[in-house]
């Protein structure tokens, strides 16, 4: 099946792109995560936080395209900010395993999918509404932008 491989293909580029950011990680410093990132107002720790907490907003998406309930992507625009500015000024060491478990789950629950679900309609914070097969895509872009900042 042509989408399978599409989806396995999208799959195995997130993990390599996860993985890249998991070794830029590596070389950060305490001090570098506390340092401005090319995203104004926000320190390499509020993008590390973010990215975490995206992939945990993505298994919400999933669950959704899995069981038709609707959970929101978010709590709330201001849930998710409060999270971020939680999270960032943690240590370093907490911030690497927050962002390679918070892969690790989201990974998790791509794989458990069924074929079936993938075709379901969901919706992050913004619109459009897309078929859940576009949520590696996206979490591909979350990735690997922030991770040059």
């Amino acid at each position: 099946m042509k989408f399978m491989t599409v989806l396995d293909d999208l799959q195995a580029e997130l993990t390599a792109a996860t993985k890249r950011l998991l070794a830029t990680t590596a070389a950060l410093s305490a001090s570098d995560v506390r340092a401005p990132s090319l995203l104004p107002g926000w320190t390499r720790g509020h993008v590390l936080t973010h990215v975490a907490r995206d992939a945990d907003s993505h298994i919400n998406l999933v669950t959704w395209a899995e069981t038709g309930v609707y959970p929101p992507q978010y709590p709330t625009p201001g849930a998710r900010e409060a999270e971020m500015a939680e999270g960032a000024g943690r240590p370093l060491a907490e911030q690497r395993a927050d962002l390679a478990d918070s892969a690790a789950r989201l990974d998790a629950a791509f794989a458990a999918v069924p074929p079936s679900a993938w075709s379901a309609i969901v919706e992050g914070m913004r619109p459009p509404e897309h078929p859940a097969w576009y949520l590696p895509a996206r979490r591909i872009r979350e990735v690997e932008i922030p991770s040059r900042g």
